[in-house]
């Protein structure tokens, strides 16, 4: 942990932040159909990483865009057909990206991401804007000579706000750090836990009822095949000191690419790999009463490789998972599929074309509607993919 005079806590602003606005479309029939699968790019690249799902039915996407020859935080508003009511940018004049996004009590919007400083470090952004996309209140925050990416964003019950990512150097994760900001944007506390090694990047963090932050990551050693699940708690006071491990020394691949409050209680979403073997998805249930713990797991199989990045429990009691499936080579897949707690997949569907497509964030809308995000590559360009579908993954 790391004083918080050693912190660098900055406005966005003084980056000269700036916000481009689109002109709103006119709302659309009700007799539409809500289901659909669509792009939304440019001739440049974007990615897109998270949504939220706004009380009026319309879509919250975030993601990056390349603008100006540099990547900016994109925000689009979509309505329940995906079509764009209006899309921002935020960002200064070098590389910026989105890759996180909340709801905060009042219902304006956090983000998180990075900036690009002027001395080229990457910095944690965190952005509150309202629902037009207007900018509230901004902070970066990051130390001096390291490479900083905010990759998920809370408000928390005492109303102050949790940043949670990863520090790389040379492009290599060197710790999952969280900063922890009072409803002021004062600094509380940091966390770090580099004296772990090997880390991967952090899939996700969530509060618990009793104020704890839990989030998950993983530990991997590709010399000897053995990464490994970790859950972590942050207690309020910011001191961490508990930590399980699933999956280490066992000779397999373990992974984390989420971490879900559902009807199941706490549910991990990832991967598992054993050597020579396919790669499949994995879910964890994970106990937080007393001591954190592993209490259950799902395997779920099929004859190609797939990765688990999201998770949701429909309203039968079955898993929702998506991520990705590669049905070739160099060829990744759109993976979406429904799971029964035995690992028995009720039924899967795959999206994507030639290139690469990849889903990162799952929702459960209107009941039993399902949402996703992601990124799809078409002819060596990267657009940002939602997908919406019915209860069984068809349109």
């Amino acid at each position: 942990m790391i004083k918080v005079s050693e912190q660098k806590i900055g406005l966005l602003m003084a980056l000269v932040l700036f916000c481009i606005a689109c002109e709103k479309e006119e709302p659309l029939a009700s007799e539409r159909n809500p289901f659909f699968k669509k792009f939304y790019g440019t001739a440049f690249d974007e990615d897109g990483y998270d949504l939220q799902v706004l009380p009026d039915g319309d879509n919250l996407l975030i993601g990056s865009t390349v603008s100006d020859g540099n990547t900016d935080i994109l925000l689009m508003r979509t309505d329940r057909y995906g079509d764009t009511r209006w899309q921002r940018t935020y960002g200064g004049s070098r590389d910026d990206g989105g890759t996180g996004i909340v709801l905060d009590a009042n219902g304006n919007i956090l983000i998180t991401g990075f900036i690009t400083d002027a001395n080229n470090n990457l910095d944690y952004a965190f952005l509150r804007v309202d629902t037009d996309g207007n900018l509230l209140d901004s902070l970066t925050l990051g130390r001096r000579n390291f490479d900083e990416v905010g990759q998920r964003v809370l408000q928390t019950q005492d109303g102050g706000y949790v940043i949670g990512g990863n520090v790389t150097q040379d492009g290599v994760i060197k710790d999952n750090y969280f900063y922890k900001v009072d409803a002021s944007g004062d600094s509380a506390w940091t966390v770090s836990v580099s004296f772990l090694e090997n880390l991967g990047g952090i899939g996700n963090m969530a509060e618990t009822e009793d104020g704890r932050i839990l989030w998950c990551s993983t530990v991997e050693n590709d010399i000897n095949n053995d990464a490994a699940i970790i859950v972590g708690v942050i207690a309020q006071n910011g001191q961490s000191n508990e930590l399980a491990f699933f999956g280490e020394n066992n000779g397999i691949n373990e992974k984390a690419y989420d971490l879900r409050q559902t009807s199941l209680g706490w549910v991990v979403a990832g991967s598992i790999q054993e050597a020579g073997q396919d790669t499949d998805a994995l879910l964890l249930g994970v106990e937080t009463i007393g001591r954190i713990r592993f209490s259950w797991e799902v395997v779920i199989s099929t004859p190609l490789n797939e990765e688990a990045h999201s998770v949701q429990v429909a309203a039968n009691g079955n898993f929702i998972i998506t991520g990705l499936q590669e049905p070739a080579t160099d060829n990744k897949d759109i993976f979406l599929a429904e799971s029964t707690f035995g690992g028995f997949l009720n039924w899967s569907e795959t999206f994507g074309g030639e290139g690469n497509d990849i889903a990162r964030s799952l929702f459960i809308v209107d009941d039993d509607d399902i949402l996703l995000i992601g990124t799809s590559e078409i002819e060596n360009n990267d657009i940002i993919t939602v997908i919406r579908t019915n209860s069984e993954g068809s349109f």
